[in-house]
């Protein structure tokens, strides 16, 4: 069995928590390998396989790519 075909096959049997992840472009993976040469090449097998976005209700978010933590909790509060 290939490397993510088991989540493959429940997404393309319409499995509700993977529905709306979407296959990273073939541009966006260039644009990734170029910016992060040591990217796992597990991450970006699952991102072109799989996809990244929201699982079921929103309740994970699987991003298509590296983000800053301001991305993902928002701004921090300034110390005074």
């Amino acid at each position: 069995m290939a490397l993510f075909e088991d989540l493959s096959e429940e997404k393309a049997r319409g499995n509700d928590h993977l529905a709306a992840l979407k296959p990273v472009s073939a541009e966006r993976m260039r644009s990734l390998r170029q910016s992060f040469p040591d990217l796992p090449t597990d991450y970006q097998e699952f991102l072109v396989r799989v996809g990244a976005g929201e699982i079921g209700q929103a309740q994970f978010m699987l991003y298509d790519g590296l983000v800053e933590p301001d991305e993902v909790f928002g701004e921090s509060p300034v110390s005074l």
